[in-house]
């Protein structure tokens, strides 16, 4: 499946494919043609195909927001790790820094992780 999460507080979306389908990424990219570039269509179709290791990963789209590809939306521990990625990059383009407390990131984290969780039990 593959969903759009709001993080209207930074001015960004993350796109999340979770498990996707190659007719579940046609059908997105045919719907949000403003989200996906030819660049983006391959980074996520190299993510896809590849299957040396890779159960995810994060990519920066060309227009600013970032997208999770996640293989096997089971591995709790996968999704975690490209959530943290993606507000990574999204907290750094915007001068934050990963402090003793982190609250900033750890904010951020808790949202987008409970949102992926929503779309996962069919919430979102």
């Amino acid at each position: 499946m593959i969903k759009i999460i709001d993080v209207d507080i930074l001015y960004t979306t993350i796109v999340v494919a979770l498990e996707p389908t190659l007719d579940e990424w046609n059908a997105f990219k045919k719907k949000y043609k403003a989200y996906i570039t030819n660049d983006d269509e391959k980074c996520f179709l190299d993510d896809f195909n590849n299957n040396k290791g890779c159960n995810g990963s994060t990519i920066q789209l060309d227009r600013g927001d970032y997208m999770i590809f996640v293989r096997y939306a089971k591995e709790h521990g996968d999704i975690a790790h490209e959530v943290f990625h993606a507000c990574n990059c999204i907290l750094k383009s915007r001068g934050f820094e990963l402090t003793d407390t982190g609250e900033s990131y750890a904010y951020l984290i808790g949202f987008v992780t409970n949102k992926v969780y929503e779309i996962l039990d069919n919430k979102g």
